[in-house]
């Protein structure tokens, strides 16, 4: 299933009708701010990752570490950013 997918049904979900905005918006990539928190976390490890496996395992731990509520403000933040991108009719969102 597609991110665009998730945010349909998301949308359908709360309500909201489903336009072609959305795809637009997601490309923004609104989970850098998660990407960066893990790839500090990953990069902070006393035995740095050295091949693949021991990537996607630092990886998997490193995200079962991240705080709840920075998960929780990361969704929110993307619910924000589709209310606005629909209030602006698929215009540039000024943040």
């Amino acid at each position: 299933m597609s991110s665009n997918t998730r945010c349909s049904g998301l949308s359908r979900q709360r309500g909201y009708p489903t336009t072609r905005m959305a795809s637009a918006f997601f490309r923004s990539n609104p989970i850098e701010n998660l990407w960066r928190a893990l790839g500090k976390q990953v990069a902070g490890r006393n035995y740095p990752p050295t091949n693949k496996n021991t990537l996607i395992r630092a990886l998997t731990e490193e995200w079962d570490k991240l705080p709840q509520q920075l998960l929780d403000n990361a969704v929110e933040s993307m619910v924000r950013g589709v209310e606005c991108c629909i209030t602006l009719h698929g215009g540039h969102i000024p943040y």
